[in-house]
């Protein structure tokens, strides 16, 4: 098979599909990426048999089509990374050699069989299927990435769960210590509820196209498929094992009532906590927040006992009942408050409080649909604000109490 095809195209297409071969594998071919003609196209697949990418490149010319041939995915990316920014790149496949070349660059790569390579679906029979726009999709994963368990050892299932309603879709993940919730209205005839890896959704965001294409959304009871036209205008396909388990109630983890609802500045309470953890993440990623409705302002701060504190103060709008004391305080990983920050992507945030030891509810003010629930961290010093002449405050992760109980 001989094949010509932009060199911008070939890189990213190639570059993708190595983010899904396997590696330390038995079977050396889902190491390999699979190349075949297919009419005016070249389908690039790759498989680690947990989740796997198909992309449909565009070839300027296609001569003496054959069946194809799988080469190395790492060693072809690292390859297609050195050549030129621009131009075409003139594949030629023989029984088991690629012969490229682009310019005055000329290399051979070794490869194997396609016969040897596991069959990668572009369909899922007996599947149900819903659309959403590709950039209400992507906002809503950035949301709830970050939340979602790194491993199952826990309860809490390593995914982002989709909760399919005729209206709505939901998307939640948690991760024993926080929740990500996000609602993109939606219009559709099906319903269901299917757990997406972390690890998919890592890989999906980046492939997604911008602006308000459409993502079909395919499921079955173990697989799910993204279909959509992505990187440089390439018909993309990416499946993936489902995550099995009942995903947790959230709806019950979310407070009804609310006691202290602090409005502030987001580049304000971001320039804060980004003071307090310098200090911190040497305890815990601990930080005290000190709310005074009297005089509008929340201090923000950091201890570590070996190198010193930070105290932050920002003026915050404070809504609280009448008979409420003027002053709160609350604990809460810091880490886990940047997260939110950076992905609420407004000028404002709201924090809904009600007691020292229940959750924070945090939500951007200008968008709806998205939230984070975070559980308070336990401090051994309960008397107000930190101050210079304080002493520190002790605390650990380890007495952070689970969104669910194992």
């Amino acid at each position: 098979m001989k094949a010509t095809v932009l060199i911008v195209e070939a890189r990213a297409a190639l570059k993708t599909a190595a983010k899904f071969v396997a590696h330390k594998t038995t079977l050396p071919v889902l190491e390999c990426v699979c190349i075949v003609p297919n009419g005016a196209f070249l389908l690039i697949s790759a498989t680690n048999l947990d989740r796997a990418v198909v992309m449909e490149m565009p070839a300027f010319k296609i001569e003496k089509e054959g069946e194809g041939l799988c080469l190395p995915g790492k060693r072809l990316s690292e390859l297609i990374d050195v050549y030129p920014p621009s131009g075409f790149v003139d594949m030629s496949f023989n029984k088991d050699t690629a012969q490229l070349s682009a310019g005055t660059m000329k290399n051979s790569v070794k490869g194997m069989p396609v016969s040897e390579f596991p069959l990668v679906k572009t369909e899922l029979e007996g599947a149900t299927k819903f659309t959403v726009a590709a950039d209400k999709l992507i906002r809503g994963l950035k949301d709830v990435v970050e939340t979602a368990a790194t491993n199952d050892s826990r309860l809490i299932l390593p995914a982002v769960h989709f909760k399919i309603g005729k209206t709505t879709l939901n998307l939640v993940s948690a991760d024993g210590y926080r929740l990500g919730v996000h609602t993109i209205d939606v219009n559709s005839d099906v319903e269901g509820n299917i757990n997406v890896p972390r690890k998919v959704v890592e890989d999906l965001i980046p492939l997604l196209p911008s602006g308000d294409e459409l993502v079909q959304v395919i499921f079955t009871d173990s697989q799910v498929m993204f279909e959509f036209r992505g990187l440089n205008s390439c018909d993309t396909w990416l499946t993936a094992q489902l995550v099995e388990g009942q995903f947790l109630d959230y709806q019950a983890i979310v407070p009804k009532e609310t006691t202290y609802t602090v409005e502030v500045l987001t580049s304000e309470i971001e320039r804060a906590v980004r003071a307090a953890n310098v200090f911190a993440r040497e305890s815990s990623f601990t930080g005290r927040f000190h709310v005074d409705a009297v005089i509008s302002q929340m201090i923000v701060s950091g201890v570590s006992a070996e190198t010193g504190q930070s105290v932050v103060g920002v003026g915050v709008a404070v809504t609280k009942p009448e008979e409420a004391p003027n002053e709160f305080d609350i604990a809460f990983n810091l880490k886990y408050m940047q997260d939110f920050l950076k992905v609420a992507g407004t000028q404002r945030v709201k924090m809904e409080f009600t007691t020292p030891a229940s959750p924070g509810v945090f939500r951007p003010v200008e968008r709806n649909g998205m939230l984070h629930v975070i559980m308070p961290m336990h401090t051994t010093d309960h008397r107000g604000p930190i101050v210079v002449e304080s002493p520190p405050v002790e605390a650990s992760s380890e007495n952070l109490p689970p969104l669910v109980e194992e």
